[in-house]
């Protein structure tokens, strides 16, 4: 009889954790948002600034950031998310770059086989600077170390890498005091580094501003950017002679082991003098790839009209043909961009445009070969809340098509379009979009003004947002993420390289097994009754 009961109870208890099993993979997965303003990962104290954050496979996550250390110079500082704990610098002296002045633009990108790389640049006086690098291999963290020789102003650096360990660093650097700047790189790739490259050659050519830099895992990697063109001087308005200063979108891919011819941007499809900016870039692991820029395609080039146009240019890799497109060319003031791509060909750009006397967001997606874009560019195909200014939008888009858009924006009713401080938050799961409806879906804590939203997802479908807001006294690092777990037979070694995970089966095989002795040793017995 007591066996009786004891079989029962492993069957019950075996049912139990097999249905626990079950529903683990089905399980509800939300979003987790600092609850205060005291939830920051970077130090309390002083000013923390201008966030970036990369995200792997295996949800591991790395946000980089700069701060003032107190002492009369600024550092790089990182917090890394691993095995679903979060390290955060212990303090002001925590940190990962050894300036002695003050560095700019912290840059930082992963792959899927446990390695990483920051990137930024660093300054020994105000005019002489050089951008350095730290990279992490077999869970552990290299020194920091020198990328370019020390020289002029560098404004701007990125770095990309792919799962074969391939990187590129970019950066745009001054090349004299009257002959403007061109692009650099330095490339690790078939085992070494490169050592310094100019990549674009100096003609009539003025100022490199605004590049963009992705890389698939080929090797192929795609750059873009604006340069500014002294076309001399030129009579406008009754004969008054002004230098009249154009800006071009250029690009430039490479493939077979070399860095193919620069191309420029949309002849195609808008003029080829008037002005562009703001181009971004986004690739896929095959190498295809889509760059968007604004460019202004009314007014007169002197007098800096408002961008008109947005505009799309398709990479195919295998046709090593390029497509530009026209997006939006309504004659709406136009504002930032961002675009990203997965590996099933979907895109999904997003900007701001005025609509209504205020912006908002827009959004375009391309799939099946097609464009998908707002018919009217009305208030009511804008994703952003109607009684909302929206600006500064930033998109991502995993391999199983699932989208996290995000943006700044402020209720009308309180503020005005200036004090532009929540975050809002668009997805695409499930086959549908769902978008915030009033302030009340801010994802920030409290009122204080929140900046350089940058946001990240995985194959997983795992998602991280970063940003930077007041805490009352200084800006801090803040950070949301929405984490899809990884089932306990996926999970790479404890030396996160990899290796053979450890053999702990999911409540639900434990469930079956025990389901399944019971059931046996309760036919045993009724036979042996």
């Amino acid at each position: 009889m007591r066996n009786t009961h004891l079989f029962a109870a492993l069957m019950l208890c075996g049912l139990l954790l097999h249905v626990s099993g079950i529903c683990g993979h089905a399980q509800t997965v939300t979003w987790t948002h600092p609850g205060s303003l005291t939830n920051n990962i970077s130090p309390d104290g002083t000013f923390a600034s201008s966030p970036r954050v990369a995200m792997d496979d295996n949800n591991n996550i790395i946000v980089v950031w700069t701060q003032d250390t107190g002492s009369n110079t600024e550092q790089v500082f990182k917090s890394e998310y691993r095995n679903g704990v979060w390290t955060n610098p212990a303090s002001l002296s925590d940190y990962v770059s050894n300036a002695t002045k003050y560095v700019s633009g912290a840059r930082v990108a992963m792959n899927n086989n446990g390695d990483a790389i920051i990137v930024w640049v660093q300054y020994s006086s105000s005019t002489n600077c050089a951008v350095y690098k730290c990279e992490y291999h077999n869970g552990s963290w290299g020194e920091p170390e020198l990328v370019s020789a020390t020289g002029k102003s560098i404004d701007t650096t990125e770095v990309a890498m792919d799962d074969s360990g391939n990187i590129v660093i970019a950066w745009d650097q001054n090349i004299g005091s009257s002959t403007g700047s061109v692009l650099f790189t330095n490339e690790y790739r078939n085992g070494s580094w490169s050592g310094t490259t100019q990549l674009t050659d100096f003609t009539n050519k003025y100022y490199i501003s605004d590049f963009s830099l992705a890389m698939g895992n080929n090797g192929s990697t795609v750059i873009v950017w604006n340069d500014e063109i002294n076309t001399g001087l030129t009579p406008i308005n009754n004969g008054v002679q002004y230098y009249i200063y154009t800006y071009k979108t250029y690009r430039k891919n490479y493939r077979n082991n070399d860095w193919q011819a620069t191309s420029q941007a949309g002849t195609a499809v808008t003029q080829t003098t008037t002005k562009s900016s703001l181009p971004q870039v986004a690739i896929n692991d095959s190498g295809d790839a889509v760059i968007i820029w604004r460019k202004y395609v009314t007014g007169d080039v002197a007098t800096y009209a408002d961008p008109k146009g947005i505009f799309a240019s398709r990479y195919s890799y295998s046709n090593d043909t390029w497509t530009d497109e026209t997006i939006d060319q309504t004659g709406a003031t136009l504002d930032q961009a961002s675009v990203a791509m997965n590996n099933n060909g979907k895109i999904l750009a997003t900007w701001s445009r005025s609509a209504a006397s205020r912006y908002r967001i827009f959004k375009a997606e391309f799939a099946n070969g097609a464009w998908d874009v707002p018919e009217k560019y009305t208030i009511n195909e804008s994703i952003s809340p109607t009684d909302m200014a929206a600006t500064y939008p930033q998109v991502a888009v995993d391999d199983n098509d699932n989208a996290v858009l995000l943006w700044r924006g402020v209720d009308k009713s309180t503020d005005t379009d200036n004090d532009i401080k929540q975050l809002f938050l668009a997805e695409y799961r499930d086959s549908a979009w769902t978008y915030p409806t009033s302030a009340d879906d801010a994802i920030n804590p409290g009122v204080a003004y929140a900046y350089v939203p940058q946001v990240a997802c995985n194959s997983r479908s795992s998602s991280v947002i970063v940003w930077q807001q007041s805490d009352g006294t200084y800006y801090q690092i803040f950070v949301s993420t929405r984490i899809v777990p990884i089932p306990v037979e996926e999970k790479p070694g404890d030396d996160d390289s990899g290796g053979t995970p450890t053999a702990i089966p999911f409540p639900g095989t434990l469930g079956f097994l025990m389901l399944l002795l019971g059931l046996l040793g309760a036919h045993g017995a009724a036979r042996r009754r």
